[in-house]
């Protein structure tokens, strides 16, 4: 299904179910509701016509305003009202048709060469951009690899919000098995804990506990908080501490914390089918519409319509640059699950986030822009890193910033 904004409309090629029936009206109207039928006006119809035809203002005089000075008055209310309402009754930023074009040009070259691929937009909560090619929808499930890191880095700060863990503590008075003491939880879920980034020491058949416990058996290699080392180990040693920290698997407290207070049901850490040992950093699928829910989340401050989910210091949390010490670091920033870019010099938090996932699924945000967007693909990160690249510098010029 592709989606189109042009102007202040919205249209729908392919599946003709309303654009984004999850996404178009968030952010403007209360969870579940729906748009209101045709012939009922909105509060920004008004300013579309004059006081004379009065759509929405369209009053009964002779019963309401029985006195001259009160049909004065209402007269000069409306069209203040109207004066007000103009602002809301300009067309907003959107694609244009040219635009959109660019964009599915794009994408149909990428889907070419990897075997399709989806993307999904949305600015303010609305939906800008969905479409898919190849035979890869939006609502397709598929592998997310690294983009896990994301989503386990925000269970873990629900966990974090509640008191049941913070990300000062010392593993080893949590997990004893990691006899190492400098190591946080912290650095667990930004990978400066010391662990090399990975081994050949779990399988899929042993307990996620068991396989902390072999992690932790392993020699730290740096010294914990100093250097940066990407991979999965750490975070299997994080997700054990939150089955500790509430006595449930990190299947049930994964779905109990995140995907169903966000309406995500396609996504879960069944990729490879059931697991007793999910990978925490890797082992999770879902959707480029899935996984654009979470982001809405994030740019909404730990909110999904009237439900919080986190609050608004573990968002802020999760994007801060966690390697601010870290003497060996990449270029790029690392908070609790993602790297960052367009670092706030005054609050050390970054203004554009992502998680991609090796196999080509790309999440990200973009704070000044108010942008979620999810590139899904099923190759490489190196195969379709470029097509992403296109899409953002496209993005960019149309939403240019201030």
């Amino acid at each position: 299904m592709a989606a189109r904004v042009t102007g202040a409309l919205t249209h729908v090629t392919g599946s003709q179910r309303p654009v984004g029936a999850d996404s178009a009206w968030r952010g403007t109207q209360d969870e579940g509701s729906t748009p209101p039928p045709p012939g009922i006006a909105t509060p920004c119809a008004c300013a579309a016509y004059s006081v004379e035809s009065r759509p929405c203002c369209d009053l009964d005089w002779d019963m309401r305003f029985p006195t001259t000075q009160l049909r004065q008055w209402s007269v000069l209310l409306c069209l203040l009202a109207a004066s007000a309402l103009t602002a809301c009754s300009q067309e907003p930023q959107t694609l244009t048709d040219s635009t959109f074009d660019r964009i599915d040009a794009v994408l149909e070259e990428a889907a070419e060469t990897n075997g399709g691929c989806a993307l999904v937009v949305w600015i303010d909560g609305e939906t800008v951009y969905e479409n898919g090619f190849g035979g890869l929808m939006p609502e397709t499930v598929i592998p997310i690899v690294s983009a896990s890191k994301w989503l386990a880095g925000a269970t873990i700060m629900t966990l974090v919000d509640e008191g049941l863990l913070s990300l000062d503590d010392r593993v080893t008075d949590l997990f004893p098995a990691l006899e190492e003491p400098l190591v946080l939880v912290r650095h667990l879920f930004s990978h400066t804990s010391g662990l090399p980034g990975d081994a050949s020491v779990c399988s899929d058949w042993m307990l996620l506990g068991d396989c902390a416990a072999a992690i932790a058996g392993l020699q730290i290699v740096t010294m914990p908080g100093k250097v940066f080392e990407y991979g999965e180990l750490s975070m299997q040693i994080g997700g054990h501490l939150a089955e500790l920290a509430t006595g449930k698997t990190w299947h049930e407290l994964f779905a109990e914390r995140l995907t169903q207070p966000l309406d995500m049901p396609d996504t879960d850490y069944k990729t490879f089918g059931e697991t007793t040992n999910p990978v925490v950093g890797g082992g999770a699928q879902s959707s480029a519409l899935n996984y654009a829910r979470f982001l809405q989340m994030l740019l909404d401050g730990g909110t999904c319509g009237e439900e919080r989910i986190l609050s608004q210091e573990a968002v802020a949390e999760i994007l801060t640059d966690q390697l601010a010490e870290t003497a060996i670091r990449p270029e790029a920033g690392y908070g609790i699950g993602c790297w960052g870019y367009r670092l706030d010099p005054e609050t050390s938090r970054f203004r554009f986030a992502t998680s991609p996932g090796a196999y080509g699924f790309i999440p990200w945000i973009d704070l000044d822009r108010n942008l979620a967007g999810v590139l899904a693909a099923n190759s490489c990160y190196d195969c379709v890193e470029a097509y992403w690249e296109e899409v953002l510098s496209i993005l960019e010029e149309t939403f240019p910033l201030p």
